[in-house]
């Protein structure tokens, strides 16, 4: 996903990350099943070729917001990497779907995946993240405790602050201003704990 919305994407990231990005939406849900025994072995051959490929296509790129965020949330909470990446993605992804060439890429993906439409892949993003366990929300996340003061609140964000440093967050297509991460970040503490 960060392939295609990257900055460097060029025409050869953008083939590769479209097959591959459709080929694990493919085979991520069944091969989460045969690692736990309960679906065929041949789903995880798939998801890992798959894995290699999406590595192969974000060479030629980097990454972009999702891992420049993603550390913030391993370094003070102690998140593997994989989940701290998938924590903010389908707020990226809303995002980065405001720019016309990066949103028509992400409607070939979903034609290539079968979703049909944007709304259906941010969904299946969504379910993803829910059929494995993984922290969508500050609240999900083990030891996180919710800003009690403005003081806090404000302690929280600048946290996120640092990421303004960082390469990656520079290839995002839309600007990630200071103030749009902090936007960010305080939808996934109010905004989506409320629903």
């Amino acid at each position: 996903l960060e392939t295609l919305w990257n900055k460097n994407a060029t025409a050869l990231s953008d083939r590769l990350a479209l097959e591959a990005a459709a080929a694990v939406l493919r085979s991520i849900e069944p091969a989460w099943y045969a690692s736990q025994g309960q679906g065929p072995a041949s789903a995880l051959a798939e998801l890992q070729q798959a894995a290699t490929l999406a590595g192969i296509a974000f060479n030629k790129t980097g990454t972009a917001a999702i891992h420049a965020l993603s550390f913030i949330l391993s370094e003070e909470w102690h998140l593997s990497h994989g989940a701290a990446c998938a924590f903010f993605t389908q707020n990226v992804f809303d995002i980065n779907m405001q720019e016309p060439t990066v949103r028509s890429k992400f409607q070939e993906l979903a034609r290539k995946a079968n979703l049909n439409n944007l709304e259906n892949l941010r969904e299946r993003l969504v379910e993803l993240k829910r059929l494995m366990g993984l922290p969508d929300r500050f609240t999900d996340i083990p030891g996180f405790v919710v800003p009690a003061t403005m003081a806090e609140q404000e302690a929280l964000l600048s946290r996120f602050d640092k990421a303004q440093h960082d390469v990656k967050l520079k290839n995002n297509p839309i600007p990630c201003t200071p103030e749009l991460v902090r936007r960010l970040v305080l939808n996934k503490l109010f905004l989506e704990h409320l629903q």
